[in-house]
């Protein structure tokens, strides 16, 4: 994708949706985050306008600085283990608002007359496994024993 290509896109869905004023509500659990939840959310977001398959992927992407012209300057760049820990400590709520805000827009805005099949809309969920430890680190972690009897924790998310 074309930098005129991605400016035009972020530039209609900001215009259209408010995405960089919702973004800027989101939060996570953190206290005084070092690294503002709207940078995690807006990296996060170019990944999938970008069709980044992979966080290992995105992480390869940060790492070479592609993201640092797409935010003012002085602003903190995360590390991958910065973005996966905020998305597991992420406040769902305000995300599902967003979502509801956008949808009822594309609806009003007739986006999917034409984009359904048999009426009904069509979205894809992606489970992905955010970390994999042998130390247990919350209640929340879910378990797995390998071969040799070792047993991980881990937690998964849906995007």
């Amino acid at each position: 994708m074309s930098k005129d290509t991605l400016k035009q896109i972020l530039t209609y869905i900001n215009k259209v949706y408010d995405i960089g004023e919702k973004i800027n509500t989101l939060s996570d659990k953190k206290i005084k985050p070092q690294i503002k939840t709207s940078t995690i959310s807006f990296i996060v977001l170019f990944g999938f306008m970008l069709q980044i398959r992979s966080f290992n992927r995105l992480e390869h992407w940060i790492s070479r600085g592609k993201f640092k012209k797409l935010f003012p300057k002085g602003t903190k760049i995360p590390h991958i283990d910065a973005i996966r820990r905020s998305l597991t400590e992420f406040h769902i709520d305000s995300l599902n608002e967003m979502h509801n805000h956008i949808i009822s827009k594309s609806i009003k805005n007739k986006v999917f007359r034409k984009g359904t099949i048999g009426g009904l809309k069509v979205v894809a969920i992606d489970g992905v496994e955010l970390f994999d430890s042998t130390k247990k680190c919350c209640e929340k972690c879910l378990t797995r024993i390998d071969k040799e009897g070792t047993t991980h924790y881990f937690h998964r998310a849906a995007v």
